[in-house]
């Protein structure tokens, strides 16, 4: 195993980190739009442009379920090591 202090190690480190924060901004932001989209005002016919379907769509890419961020990092570390 590669030290800690490793530049390659610290390297993804923070491409991981800004991996994480891109999804949450991403993730904001679709809640952001889907809000919008439902606080938009009916057209003249009285159908409302909003989309129906409000059942929750799984992000692809969100963390898996039960998967830790440290579990997603050695993921990513072991693709780059192989």
């Amino acid at each position: 195993k590669s030290p800690l202090w490793d530049p390659n190690r610290v390297l993804l480190r923070a491409m991981v980190d800004a991996q994480q924060q891109l999804i949450q901004t991403m993730e904001h932001m679709s809640s952001t739009l889907d809000r919008l989209a439902l606080d938009r005002p009916r057209d003249r016919r009285g159908s409302s442009r909003a989309r129906h379907d409000q059942r929750p769509r799984s992000s692809k890419f969100s963390i898996h379920k039960g998967q830790t961020p440290q579990d997603k990092e050695a993921e990513v570390i072991d693709i780059f090591e192989e």
